[in-house]
């Protein structure tokens, strides 16, 4: 019986062996006692690794997601502490445990809904909460009210997104639907980087608060934004992100803080010309199609 996906081994025994004469660790018929309440039985030559396997592929994915939250944690620390620059580069790095943790969950087959829910909610940390408190303290403390309605309204829009993804029918394995919070939270944070490498101030406060509108509803729009999985060998050179990741991650060698920002900003108003060019040349080739079908010919009344 195969294991369903998501559950664990909790624990093995021996039923019997499947050969005369064996030694203890030769092949057996063992029974795995599935975290399901469900009982397996596998014939292994080596149950005790087959069981280390299994927990370091089921537990993996969970690590990734936890420093995540980790480093999401450090990052609200950092930001009242006034050091700015390393709360930006907390977010960053928390951005990238969100990108490879359903990479790696995917790739061991170790997708469960618990990790789907834990995944949403370190993301409404560390897309949410954090980069809210780091563009409030930066940019908005001086508005009063209205800095706390940005703060709280990018919060809000991340919220909205992660309960709209959560509740979604259906997936698609190549595409998001509108831009993941993740990639929003580098473009708004990135901007305090790029200012300051670029022109040696922090920026304009309206520049930032027109990112935090233009970002917000690009997460909640219907614009269709690339997965990792466009990163895999096999999807890489079918669509343009594979290639301009590569670009970027080669650009910040010698110019960290402008490729990264212009980057990941470039990519949200690309999906959005890609999305629109993709529906215009759609309705310019229905009309050419409807005109190559055949007309159905009326039927005749019986004499």
């Amino acid at each position: 019986m195969t294991l369903r996906s998501g559950t664990r081994l909790n624990r093995v025994t021996r039923v019997g062996e499947c050969t005369q004469n064996a030694s203890p660790g030769s092949t057996g018929l063992f029974r795995l006692w599935g975290s399901d309440g469900r009982i397996y039985r596998r014939v292994m030559s080596n149950p005790t690794g087959t069981l280390r396997a299994h927990l370091f592929a089921t537990l993996a994915p969970g690590v990734l997601t936890m420093f995540g939250l980790f480093l999401a944690f450090w990052s609200l620390i950092l930001t009242t502490d006034g050091r700015y620059e390393a709360a930006v580069w907390a977010i960053f790095a928390a951005a990238l445990c969100d990108t490879f943790d359903g990479t790696v969950a995917r790739a061991l087959g170790v997708i469960s809904p618990l990790g789907r829910q834990l995944d949403s909610l370190v993301d409404l940390v560390a897309a949410g909460v954090a980069p809210a408190l780091l563009i409030y303290r930066v940019y908005f403390d001086d508005w009063g009210l209205v800095g706390i309605v940005f703060g709280f309204g990018w919060i809000a829009a991340v919220a909205i997104r992660l309960a709209r993804f959560n509740t979604a029918s259906g997936s698609d394995s190549v595409f998001f639907v509108g831009v993941p919070c993740p990639i929003a939270a580098c473009v708004v944070t990135q901007f305090l980087l790029f200012c300051r490498a670029t022109f040696g101030t922090d920026g304009a406060p309206w520049i930032c608060a027109a990112l935090v509108v233009g970002l917000g509803a690009m997460m909640l729009s219907k614009v269709p934004y690339w997965k990792s999985t466009t990163l895999m060998p096999k999807l890489y050179f079918h669509y343009v992100y594979g290639p301009a990741t590569t670009l970027v991650l080669l650009g910040c060698i010698p110019f960290p803080h402008q490729s990264l920002f212009i980057g990941t900003g470039v990519s949200v108003p690309g999906a959005a010309i890609i999305h629109a060019s993709r529906r215009a040349l759609a309705r310019r080739a229905l009309p050419s199609q409807l005109k190559s079908q055949p007309h159905p010919q009326p039927e005749q009344a019986p004499s």
